[in-house]
């Protein structure tokens, strides 16, 4: 089996998506927030944690997670910055300097997913879409397809 290939087909189907975490002085909603994005069962996933430098706790509950990297998700932390910064945007700009995926979200801490199937029902809904494109944009013409693509894009996320 060419490993290259099941790359490319794994990121043409499943393009990387970085969760972006941010998080100040919240021990208490933290790991529901982690083990919500680390049990999605999307396979291209990169989790990265900005911390504004909490005194908490909170750090260290991230620091768990990464030391331990429990067996029962299927993801890790990828990236986990904890430093003071000039507040949530701040902290946001730091994570989509880290980020590599073609798309973020942004998974704030109390936040979780509604299903760990959730990434994975998006992209699978928008893979389905944009197969309809190319026959709605007249079978693939490149111009008519990467317009109705973007609308569609915006429209969806």
């Amino acid at each position: 089996m060419n490993k290259n290939k099941d790359a490319t087909t794994k990121t043409e189907i499943y393009p990387t998506v970085s969760v972006i975490t941010v998080v100040y002085n919240d021990v208490k909603h933290i790991s529901q927030t982690i083990e919500s994005v680390l049990s999605q069962t999307y396979p291209n996933l990169e989790y990265i944690v900005i911390d504004g430098g909490s005194n908490d706790g909170t750090k260290e509950i991230i620091q768990s997670y990464i030391d331990k990297k429990p067996k029962r998700f299927g993801h890790c932390i990828n990236n986990f910055i904890s430093e003071k910064d000039s507040g949530i945007y701040d902290a946001m700009n730091k994570g989509i300097r880290l980020a590599t995926g073609e798309w973020c979200n942004f998974m704030n801490s109390g936040d979780r997913f509604y299903q760990n199937t959730s990434i994975q029902k998006c992209f699978e809904e928008y893979q389905d879409m944009l197969k309809k494109s190319i026959i709605e944009a007249g079978g693939g013409d490149s111009r008519n397809l990467w317009t109705y693509a973007t609308n569609l894009r915006q429209q969806t996320f």
